[in-house]
C-alpha cells in the first residue's frame, strides 16, 4: 500500500480533517505514533480492507491488553452477527489501571 495512503488514515484517525491534512502531510508523518495508536489504526485498516472485499462484513474485534501482554482477535461473518455490524472489545489489565489505555 503507498505511504501516502497509510498516512491519510492515521492522519485521519488522529483527528486531523482531510483539508488540514492536505495542507500539512509530511508534518504529522513525522509524528511518532504510540504503540496503543498503531493498533488502533492497524484495526481501522483491516476494517477498511475487510469492506472494501467483502462489502458489509459484519466483524467481531477483541483487544486486549494485560500490560505485559494482549493479543487482538478479528473474526469476520460469525453466524448471528447481522451485515454491517462491528464488536468491538477493549478490554485488559492495562485499561483499568491508572495511566493504562482508554
Amino acid at each position: 500500500m503507498p505511504t501516502a495512503k497509510v498516512s491519510r488514515r492515521l492522519a485521519l484517525l488522529g483527528g486531523l480533517s482531510a483539508a488540514a491534512f492536505a495542507v500539512a502531510p509530511r508534518a504529522h508523518a513525522a509524528l511518532p505514533l504510540t504503540p496503543d495508536e498503531r493498533i488502533t489504526a492497524a484495526i481501522e485498516e483491516i476494517k477498511a480492507a475487510f469492506w472494501e472485499k467483502w462489502p458489509d462484513a459484519p466483524l467481531r474485534i477483541m483487544d486486549v491488553d494485560n500490560i505485559k501482554d494482549g493479543m487482538a482477535i478479528i473474526l469476520s461473518h460469525v453466524e448471528t452477527d447481522k451485515p454491517g455490524d462491528v464488536r468491538h472489545e477493549r478490554k485488559g489489565l492495562a485499561r483499568r489501571t491508572k495511566g493504562g489505555v482508554s
